[in-house]
């Protein structure tokens, strides 16, 4: 399934002190993950309908990259959706490495945009 670029990706973050700086930016460490970033596509869905798709199934604050900013990285969008979520796509370094480097994780992080903050 293709992406848009102006497409989003959002994450839902957890826990609130450590993936955060104290001035609210995001860490890069939020964006790693051995087994891919897990995040949900948007989908052509309204924002407000990601959101709150997310807010009943998890917990935490959401951030959310586009599929332009991925492609900015150089890293690979995979469409996974499982049977309790639709919309789950996983973020890779690329074909062979799941995890993104920390270049990656930095630079998406730089670009993340905070679009529910708990607490």
């Amino acid at each position: 399934m293709e992406f848009d670029n102006d497409e989003r990706l959002y994450r839902a973050v957890l826990p609130e002190g450590f993936f955060w700086r104290h001035d609210g930016t995001l860490t890069s460490a939020a964006l790693k993950d051995r087994k891919g970033l897990s995040t949900d596509r948007q989908m052509k869905r309204p924002y407000e309908d990601c959101i709150d798709f997310m807010r009943k199934r998890l917990c935490g604050s959401i951030v959310s990259v586009s599929c332009e900013n991925c492609l900015e990285v150089k890293a690979m969008m995979q469409y996974d959706p499982r049977e309790d979520n639709g919309f789950h796509t996983l973020i890779l370094h690329d074909a062979e490495k799941m995890q993104l480097t920390n270049g990656q994780a930095k630079r998406l992080a730089e670009l993340a945009r905070i679009d529910f903050r708990k607490g």
